[in-house]
């Protein structure tokens, strides 16, 4: 039997196989409107791209109410506040 080599099978220390995603400065944008607990547990996800993805950048979209929450995390480059229209935040 041949031994198989796909993307499923990664090692526990890291997501990407070799020259995926390492390096490629990737952007992710995570996106959370509501439930303080949902928001305060995506930290952890966060903190995994920034360690696992070298020259990750993570925007994090959110409701004004809830900006608070992230804007002090280390992992999040930037946060966007969804104001009252999608269209007016899509232009600035």
């Amino acid at each position: 039997m041949s031994e198989r080599n796909d993307s499923t099978s990664s090692s526990p220390t890291s997501l990407f196989s070799e020259g995926q995603g390492k390096g490629t400065g990737k952007k992710f944008l995570i996106i959370r409107f509501s439930s303080i607990g949902d928001i305060v547990l995506t930290t952890p996800v966060i903190r995994c791209l920034k360690e696992q993805v070298q020259g990750a950048t993570v925007h994090f979209l959110t409701k004004e109410t809830y900006r608070t929450l992230v804007k002090n995390n280390p992992y999040v480059d930037k946060v966007q506040v969804l104001g009252s229209s999608w269209e007016l935040m899509m232009h600035q």
